[in-house]
């Protein structure tokens, strides 16, 4: 019977050490596991790798630092790490719907590395999206396109809402430091991804939404030359209304514009009282507790130390530090009519800074049928919402990403764009919403290949995923 027992044990130890793997890092090593979810090619899984010191205490609403050295000791990275903190996790619980872990200590990537015979892998490293206030790395598994793909998929957290974007220059709070948490993990891979078989020269970024934003910003910021070589900017862009904050006074924004008068309101002081707490040393979940839906988004802000300059003055007037963009959309970027949620949130984005910002984009005789359909809108006329997506889809997404393609396409770089056409049997609502915004993500990270417990696909939905991740991959390569 001891024998027995002897030899159970052995053969379970045996087993995890042939289902696990060790990488080194700058900090020290790493145990990972090993995944075999696509025929023929296993992927290591390293989730929860620290890119950075926890930002809490005294480094809440500064800039990253490096993490803490953990060697002699092995860190074990095999679970998915705390979401950063967010209004609530409704988006990332599409995507894992049993997910309930937040906390301020989330600076971790999820590193996918193909068991290949092939040295120099290339890197997909992708930012998430969710207006950079919701969302977290691990809402995709990058296991199945880093094995389609034959490259290194890196997914991040990143600080978001009120602790990545606040700024307040008088107060020592720069803002950005969700983009400078962005631009840190981009540095570790640099340094470190070499440990994990892959090329520090042949890294592309990706991002979705705003994530596309961030890439887009980070093409320009002085603080990212040579982190990477290609980019993927998909549904989303850097010039978009909604990325930018105009009402921020910093060393190099002196003249706020006029519609920024709403940051005056009764509502607005309210919010900037629990700010306050917040910078004194209060919980983040007090805040949330204090606020409503929509009062939680703040932009990345002109700081003088990651942007300089606008995005549009610097792509007019500074080539992009990049060989190769392609530009990735869904042909729609419908959304559910979800009149309870939406209208909730648009009560808090101001229709007057919405035309102060994009009043170069159309006439001004135009400006008085944008308000009739916005403002029905809001008062929850749904007979209006199909012009409302068509306008929104329009404005928020393919103007500011076909304007980006041609300012960068200017700078005699190689410009590409990928339209996703594809309409699911699984997509809910009516037809006029088309292919929804994001829907897409599902197909890039080849999740009909392995299932969804929201969803029921077939066969056809798993042949668009290898082709949808085969384009992805073959830019990452080549370019």
């Amino acid at each position: 019977m001891k024998l027995f027992c002897l030899f159970t044990l052995v053969n379970q130890i045996f087993s995890t050490l042939i289902n696990s793997n060790v990488r080194h890092t700058m900090y020290g090593e790493v145990r990972g596991f090993i995944s075999s979810r696509v025929s023929g090619i296993d992927v290591e899984e390293y989730l929860g790798v620290p890119y950075a010191a926890p930002p809490i205490g005294k480094l809440r609403f500064k800039r990253p630092e490096d993490p803490a050295k953990w060697w002699p000791n092995i860190l074990d990275t095999k679970k998915i790490p705390p979401a950063c903190p967010t209004y609530n996790l409704k988006y990332i619980q599409v995507h894992k719907p049993t997910f309930n872990m937040t906390s301020e200590d989330c600076l971790y990537m999820n590193v996918y590395v193909p068991k290949v015979e092939k040295p120099d892998l290339p890197v997909h490293f992708f930012i998430h999206g969710g207006d950079n206030a919701d969302g977290m790395g691990a809402m995709f598994d990058g296991d199945i396109l880093a094995a389609h793909g034959q490259m290194i998929v890196i997914t991040i957290n990143y600080r978001v809402g009120v602790l990545g974007f606040y700024a307040k220059p008088e107060q020592g709070i720069k803002g950005n430091n969700g983009l400078m948490d962005q631009v840190k993990a981009m540095r570790w891979v640099k340094e470190n991804i070499g440990f994990f078989d892959g090329d520090p020269s042949k890294v592309t970024i990706h991002g979705h939404s705003a994530g596309a934003g961030d890439v887009g910003l980070h093409l320009m910021s002085n603080l990212t030359h040579g982190l990477f070589r290609y980019a993927i900017i998909h549904s989303g862009s850097p010039l978009a209304h909604w990325m930018m904050s105009s009402c921020v006074k910093t060393s190099r924004r002196s003249n706020i514009p006029t519609s920024c008068k709403q940051d005056t309101s009764p509502t607005n002081k309210e919010v900037e009282g629990h700010i306050r707490n917040l910078v004194a040393g209060s919980t983040i979940d007090d805040f949330f507790s204090s606020i409503v839906y929509g009062q939680d988004v703040f932009e990345a802000v002109v700081d003088g130390e990651y942007l300089t300059e606008s995005p549009d003055k610097l792509f007019t007037c500074q080539a992009p530090h990049v060989d190769s963009v392609l530009f990735m959309m869904a042909r729609d970027e419908g959304f559910e009519p979800r009149i309870s949620h939406i209208s909730e949130y648009y009560r808090y984005k101001s229709i007057d800074v919405f035309l102060e910002q994009h009043k170069h984009m159309f006439p001004k005789t135009f400006e008085r049928d944008i308000k009739k359909v916005y403002e029905e809108w809001k008062t929850n006329n749904i007979s209006q919402f199909p012009h409302y997506l068509h306008m929104n889809a329009d404005i928020v997404f393919f103007m500011p990403m076909i304007k980006l393609a041609d300012m960068i396409s200017q700078w005699m770089k190689d410009v590409y764009v990928l339209s996703f056409e594809y309409i699911s049997q699984n997509i809910s609502g009516p037809d006029y919403i088309g292919v929804q915004h994001g829907w897409d993500l599902f197909y890039a990270f080849g999740q009909p290949l392995v299932g969804h417990p929201g969803f029921t696909y077939t066969p056809r939905d798993a042949a668009v995923a290898r082709e949808t991740m085969t384009l992805i991959s073959d830019f990452v390569k080549n370019g």
